[in-house]
């Protein structure tokens, strides 16, 4: 049991399909694993910057009380901004994976790439095979 999380672990990190859990398996799910790591995304850097957001309003606000109403604005510009990329995220790889994959289904591809994309780069698992600007496998 050991060796084959052992096993599964290391396939995490060199992208292996043999021993990756059964969510990340196939090569359906490695060509959208590929174009969300190939993209900039919107979703990805929407934690850090909601936090800076939400910092400088509850230190600043007190002293500046028209900074809370900008920082709602933000708030509320940044869901629009994540919202649009999810939508253009999701159609983007069905419809690519439609190109490469013809015969193949994508249910349920659309959620596991936006659940990628919502993980900064770093911290994704199984690792980026693909740089950032590069083609999708």
């Amino acid at each position: 049991m050991r060796t084959e999380r052992a096993k599964m672990q290391q396939a995490m990190q060199t992208g292996d399909d043999r021993y990756l859990p059964a969510a990340d398996k196939g090569p359906i799910r490695r060509f959208a694993r590929d174009y969300v790591d190939a993209r900039y995304s919107v979703m990805e850097f929407a934690l850090p910057i909601l936090l800076v957001v939400s910092l400088v309003g509850v230190v600043f606000s007190p002293q500046f009380p028209w900074l809370a109403g900008m920082v709602n604005l933000l708030f509320l510009f940044m869901i629009v901004l994540i919202a649009g990329d999810w939508l253009l995220l999701t159609a983007g790889v069905k419809k690519q994976i439609g190109i490469k994959f013809p015969k193949e289904s994508t249910k349920g591809i659309g959620f596991y790439a936006v659940r990628r994309t919502m993980q900064m780069r770093r911290w994704r698992l199984p690792k980026p095979m693909v740089k950032r600007g590069e083609r999708p496998h």
